[in-house]
């Protein structure tokens, strides 16, 4: 589903440094303008929602160009941002309509120029004096906060916007024997380097930002008026976007993308360095990337294609991040060193354990199948698995060792082939898999028409804010036939949109043997389950839910601005009775009975009231967006930091002495090989707990994934409600 993303404009959110010396302001080409034409043209034909260009609220569509620019709203004045708006909103649509940037331009040739004024302003204040014991505070989320009304606020602003860095890189020294009171001389002159040098990388960062930036921003600024997943793509991000799509590519395995000038994990890879290191969490930002030796180099506010570039490297190379949490005190950063190694999204294959779970006097074993993605086969890079037949086999494995139920993990599946999800929903049910829909109103049903079911006993799908695309097809499949039990969070991720990639040169029926023109990425089609309910924005909401921390992570459609509302059609016609007198279905009457039982166990339970507890903890972290610029009261809040982190391990190593065994089950293919599953990834268990801190090797902490826990007990009840010559298939 998901390929690296690539924001267009990375300037800091702190500032831009720039130089007083003339300079040429940037103009638009007549490439431009033709490509213009083109996006606009496919924009209004293509797009799912059929709606034309001058539908658009310029007024708001110039103001998110002015904050995509200006994204701290801090080097624009609200004066200039009315002026702009007022210009220009009567007459946007003329003007694309025309092919016409002029506005694009105009505003981020403001834009610069303010940012050079202001840089020159921040380097000469960092040189004088700050009091740390004063009783401040600051915000740097500042998305949603009005931008300044004249310069003596902006001053203001950026003076604790300044107090706010340099405490940063104070606390982040690590001293342990600092004078809560005072700030030391050698300490502060450290900081106050550190945030120079930041500045003046980032003035030539500014400067490195050319035309085709400008009109890529301006242009899907555009496209996400209609949707957050149109775009526009030049000749340079189709290069990336194309690198993405296959299937291998050698670096940290981790999905990146640009937020207020930050480049920002957004998904780790299952099997990947980053996985694997057990300290980068989605959410998290990449502040400076280093090779085995040498200097770091600050990233903030760099292009993320350059960027990646720093990341990527030679495989079995070293390269070092210097992460700056998604929660908490922003000072608590830590240096992570990765060994760079060839990722591969097909190359985690579904996998298998059969776990004993105490039931009365005997041992009930539940089979688990981890499933990362939805792959293909690819004789070409020597990959001939394919999901459909990894999993089957599996099935037909643990149907030798008498599994009494199956539970599908889906919950670090990010989609795959639509293909393969089909297949593999007709491995538990026949019939209708999802219906799609184009702007026309044309339906098309997807089914599964072979008799291929081979578990016909109890099923479980434990799921995720992280599952979607084709994951929550399958899902929304198996739910809506009555076959499978839905666990996990409330509801998985609610990406339920397709996009088609049209190259803009296929237009212009001029032969060339390179690329000349942009591509164009249009929303034009929506998923719908058999029963005829969307996946979109609501995604598809489990039977029985479990307190998470992903409900309090920006990580779903509904998170994205202008995403595509939910809707129905009507269902499929087909027989959806058949799942329930022909399987072990989750009849209302058994869902209800372990719903009822499974909340009993989550509000009396340790591990629940721990989870709970965290959780608490994590959404108040979330939730914080002033900090105090009082160096006492950080160095406090740090402290308290680290005693929570230290008491939630104790508890996490004592409760992993209770942990379930299991008994592994591999493909042929992948026996001898070391595996590791989705199960037992931290990421999903402890976003709130980093197990490496700035200076020290990662300590390893033990696996104890209380969603999994509760799944198989929740499976385990509902076998002892079935008939057991239908529980064993």
């Amino acid at each position: 589903m998901k390929v690296l993303s690539y924001s267009l404009l990375l300037l800091c959110s702190w500032a831009i440094a720039g130089n007083t010396a003339v300079e040429t302001p940037l103009q638009p080409t007549a490439k431009m303008r033709t490509e213009t034409l083109y996006f606009i043209r496919f924009l209004e034909e293509l797009h799912y929602q059929g709606k034309s260009v001058a539908s658009v609220n310029f007024a708001s569509f110039l103001e998110e160009y002015i904050a995509d620019l200006d994204f701290n709203r801090s080097f624009f004045t609200q004066p200039e941002i009315e002026n702009f708006i007022n210009r220009y909103k009567g007459s946007m649509d003329l003007l694309l309509q025309g092919g016409s940037l002029a506005p694009a331009f105009e505003i981020f040739d403001a834009y610069k120029h303010n940012a050079e004024a202001r840089i020159e302003w921040v380097l000469d204040r960092i040189e004088k004096p700050f009091d740390f014991t004063q009783r401040e505070t600051f915000s740097p989320d500042r998305q949603n906060a009005p931008y300044p009304k004249d310069k003596a606020e902006a001053d203001d602003l950026w003076t604790r916007r300044l107090k706010y860095e340099l405490l940063n890189e104070i606390l982040g020294q690590e001293k342990e024997q600092f004078d809560i009171h005072a700030v030391d001389k050698e300490t502060l002159n450290k900081a106050k380097e550190a945030v120079r040098k930041r500045y003046e990388t980032l003035d030539k960062n500014l400067d490195t930002i050319d035309s085709t930036d400008v009109q890529e921003l301006f242009l899907n600024t555009l496209s996400h008026q209609f949707d957050p997943h149109s775009s526009f793509l030049s000749l340079d991000s189709m290069e990336d976007f194309s690198v993405a799509l296959k299937n291998s590519l050698v670096g940290i395995g981790a999905y990146l993308s640009t937020k207020e000038g930050y480049c920002t994990v957004n998904e780790i890879f299952p099997g990947s360095p980053s996985e694997k290191t057990k300290a980068i969490l989605p959410g998290d930002k990449i502040l400076a990337v280093g090779q085995e030796e040498g200097p770091m180099v600050d990233i903030v506010g760099m292009k993320l294609a350059k960027a990646v570039k720093l990341i990527r490297g030679p495989k079995g190379t070293i390269v070092r991040l210097l992460i700056e949490p998604a929660n908490g005190d922003p000072s608590n950063r830590k240096t992570v060193t990765l060994t760079r190694d060839e990722i591969k999204i097909t190359e985690n294959l579904a996998q298998a354990r059969v776990y004993h779970i105490p039931q009365g006097n005997r041992m009930v074993a539940i089979g688990v199948i981890d499933l990362p993605s939805f792959y293909g086969s690819d004789t070409h890079n020597g990959h001939d698995n394919n999901t459909s037949d990894d999993v089957k086999e599996l099935l037909l494995k643990l149907k030798a060792m008498h599994v009494e139920g199956i539970v599908l993990d889906f919950r670090f599946n990010g989609g795959g082939l639509l293909d393969e999800a089909i297949e593999l929903t007709g491995l538990f049910v026949p019939g209708p898999v999802v219906q799609v829909k184009d702007m026309k109103g044309n339906i098309t049903t997807y089914s599964d028409k072979g008799n291929n079911v081979v578990w016909k006993g109890p099923l479980i799908v434990l799921v995720s804010r992280f599952s979607a695309s084709a994951a929550e097809i399958v899902a929304g499949a198996l739910q809506s036939h009555h076959r499978a039990l839905l666990v996990g969070d409330p509801s998985t991720h609610g990406k339920g949109t397709v996009q088609a990639v049209i190259e803009m040169d296929r237009l212009s029926f001029l032969p060339r043997t390179q690329p000349y023109l942009g591509t164009a990425k249009i929303t034009i089609q929506k998923w719908y389950r058999p029963d005829g309910s969307s996946t979109q924005k609501r995604g598809v909401e489990s039977d029985i839910a479990m307190p998470s921390f992903n409900q309090y992570l920006p990580i779903g459609e509904s998170d994205l601005p202008h995403a595509l509302d939910w809707d129905a059609i009507e269902p499929t016609q087909w027989n959806y009775d058949l799942a329930k007198n022909s399987f072990n279905a989750p009849l209302p009457p058994i869902t209800q009975k372990l719903r009822e039982w499974s909340q009993v166990r989550q509000s009396q339970l340790d591990e629940f009231s721990f989870l709970k507890d965290r959780i608490a903890r994590f959404k108040e972290k979330q939730s914080q967006k002033t900090f105090s610029l009082n160096f006492e009261e950080r160095q406090q809040m740090r402290k308290q930091d680290r005693v929570f982190v230290d008491v939630a391990e104790k508890k996490i190593r004592e409760m992993a002495k209770n942990n379930y065994k299991y008994d592994e089950v591999l493909l042929d293919v992948a026996q001898g090989t070391k595996t590791k599953g989705a199960t037992e990834n931290q990421i999903l268990t402890t976003p709130d707990i980093s197990t490496q801190q700035e200076g020290k090797e990662p300590e390893k902490l033990p696996s104890f994934d209380i969603y999994m826990r509760e799944a198989l007990r929740i499976m385990t009840d509902w076998v002892s409600l079935a008939p057991p010559q239908v529980a064993t298939n």
